[in-house]
Order: structure tokens, then C-alpha cells, then sequence
């Protein structure tokens, strides 16, 4: 690499570094500013066009950056499958969830003849023994898979017997080809509707409590929630927060804690709300950061996942909790 490229390369990271640190000063502001406590896809952090106005108010020279803000609990938390992180309970709601989700990537592959073998039960059961703390198969039987059949492949490599540490470990598991896990042109993918996180810490046990943002939960976990067969509310609900005014301001307020209930197609008998609602959160403190830079044909991007905290003098703050730079 010749010397100005390294140089490019420095100002690109320098970049893409600086558009991390705005959109966690967004983040922070959003929390300050709103009288309510909800987050939601109406909010300036989830707005292309806001973000858009406050890069513009900043100069990069010859760079370029752009930031895009996701919340990462509008996501399935894979690691809630377990009750505890150190547990052996399986959490079947969220068991559902993930199988309602593997339905609608393959249901994208139905004429691919690779997937009609595809074992959703083999998929979630060697998830489960990936995170327990024991390498037996007390839990899930000859479906899962623990280090034995991991210690075999080639490469080998080892079953972590604990929660994910990151979602791209997820792609080892038994069963998951590259095409279930990446998004693929408009095909969808675990990795862009599950997360890692979502840890509760009470006292010394870690658990997941696996609480889903609704206000900010993309199409396809929605559908996953209320399952494929009531997609008209999962629509409904999409509709609804998205909706604007003559003057591109949203109209529906998303403060009400059951207005997701209220929506007509949502006022069915199959869809179990009293059950669904303990999976249902509004609002966030970890959300996932993309700032990519461009200068002289070369572009880096840097992904973090950021906490948003509150000292106890009352006091916003932030802290970063993955940071990956490609």
C-alpha cells in the first residue's frame, strides 16, 4: 500500500470514528430532550433526513461520511432462548420467535431444492445446547449438537457452552448455512434480525429477558411475533408508526403502552396478546452505529454498539460496548 493510501486509510478511520461519537451525542441529546420514555422509529436518531442535517453542519475536507442508527433491541435477543446465562431452562417463547423467523428465510429459498432439508428444530436445539453451561445433550437430544460434533468439522473449534459474545458467532452453529445467517440482496438473514444482546444483571445472575421494542422492531420480527398468519396486524403496526402529514410529520403518537391493540387488524382472536405483551418493550439503551467514510475510492466502515447510561447525579452518558472496524 502506497504511502497516500495509508494516509487515506488514517483519515478514513479518523472519519468514520467521528460519525460513532455524533451519533452517540444523538442518542445522548434524544434522552435528554424527550419528555416521554419511549424510543421510537419517529425519533431525529432513526431519521436519514435529521442525520443527514447535522453531517452537513460538519466539514470532512475531500471525505464523505454516512450514519445510519438501528435499535438493537427491536431485535430477537438469540440469547433469551435461555432463561439465565448460566442455566439449562429453555425460554419457548422464544423458541417461537426464532422459528417464526427461520420460516420466513427459507420460505425466500422455497425453490432452492438444498433447502427442503433445512431442520428448523435441529437449528434452534444446537442454539440451545450452544448456550447452555453443560456439553452433554440432557437438553435437546441427538437434534442439537455440542463440542463432539464441533470438534470433528474442519476446521474444528469448540461449542462456547454460554451466551453468544457476538452475532457473528451465531454463523458456526449446526445447521445454519451462509444463506439462513447473511442478508442476500433483498433476502433477510439472522444477522439482521438478531442480536447478542439484551443482558439484565440482577445482583450476581445474568438473565435475558428477551423484551422486544415494538416501536422500533423491523417488518419481519413483527411477523414473527404475531406470526405470518395475522401479517396484516404485523403490517398494521408497521403502517401506523411510519404514517406522516401533509408536512412529513409523523401523526401517530407511539406513547400509549397497547396501541399496537387498537389498530383494527390487530383486534383478532388468534393473535394472543396477554402473551405477547410480555415480550413487548418501548423503549431502548443499546442501539447499533454504521458510519462509513469515503475519500479517494476508498471507503471504511466502522460498526459500533453503543449503551446509552445515567450516572446518578441524573446525568446522560454513553458508553461503547462493540466497536469493529472493516
Amino acid at each position: 500500500m502506497s504511502t497516500a493510501a495509508k494516509g487515506d486509510r488514517l483519515t478514513l478511520y479518523h472519519v468514520a470514528s467521528s460519525g460513532i461519537h455524533l451519533g452517540m451525542a444523538m442518542l445522548v441529546k434524544d434522552k435528554d430532550d424527550k419528555k416521554s420514555r419511549i424510543d421510537s422509529i419517529q425519533e431525529d436518531w432513526a431519521n436519514k433526513e435529521k442525520i443527514d442535517e447535522v453531517l452537513q453542519e460538519i466539514t470532512f475536507n475531500d471525505s464523505t461520511l454516512t450514519l445510519e442508527i438501528s435499535d438493537e433491541l427491536g431485535k430477537i435477543q438469540l440469547n433469551s432462548l435461555l432463561k439465565s446465562a448460566k442455566g439449562h431452562d429453555v425460554n419457548d417463547t422464544q423458541a417461537v420467535l426464532i422459528d417464526r423467523l427461520l420460516d420466513q428465510i427459507i420460505a425466500q429459498y422455497e425453490d432452492q431444492e438444498a433447502f427442503e432439508q433445512i431442520d428448523k428444530k435441529e437449528i434452534i436445539n444446537s442454539m440451545i445446547d450452544w448456550l447452555d453451561s453443560g456439553d452433554d445433550d440432557l437438553i435437546t437430544g441427538d437434534s442439537g449438537a455440542e463440542s463432539d460434533y464441533y470438534e470433528n468439522l474442519d476446521p474444528p473449534y469448540t461449542c462456547r457452552n454460554g451466551p453468544f459474545q457476538d452475532i457473528s458467532e451465531v454463523a458456526l452453529v449446526k445447521g445454519i448455512n451462509p444463506q439462513i445467517f447473511y442478508s442476500e440482496k433483498e433476502k433477510i438473514g439472522l444477522s439482521n434480525f438478531t442480536t447478542n444482546f439484551g443482558a439484565v444483571k440482577q445482583g450476581n445472575t445474568i438473565t435475558f429477558p428477551g423484551k422486544i421494542n415494538i416501536n422500533t422492531a423491523p417488518l419481519p420480527v413483527l411477523y414473527a411475533m404475531v406470526g405470518e398468519e395475522n401479517k396484516d396486524c404485523a403490517e398494521a403496526i408497521d403502517n401506523f408508526r411510519k404514517e406522516k402529514g401533509e408536512e412529513e410529520e409523523y401523526i401517530n403518537p407511539l406513547a400509549a403502552n397497547a396501541w399496537y391493540k387498537d389498530l383494527p387488524e390487530c383486534k383478532i382472536t388468534t393473535i394472543k396478546w396477554d402473551k405477547i405483551a410480555r415480550i413487548i418493550t418501548h423503549s431502548s439503551d443499546i442501539f447499533r452505529i454504521n458510519s462509513k467514510a469515503k475519500l479517494n475510492e476508498q471507503a471504511l466502515t466502522i460498526t459500533a454498539i453503543v449503551k446509552r447510561n445515567r450516572n446518578k447525579s441524573g446525568k446522560n452518558s454513553y458508553e461503547i460496548i462493540s466497536w469493529q472496524p472493516g
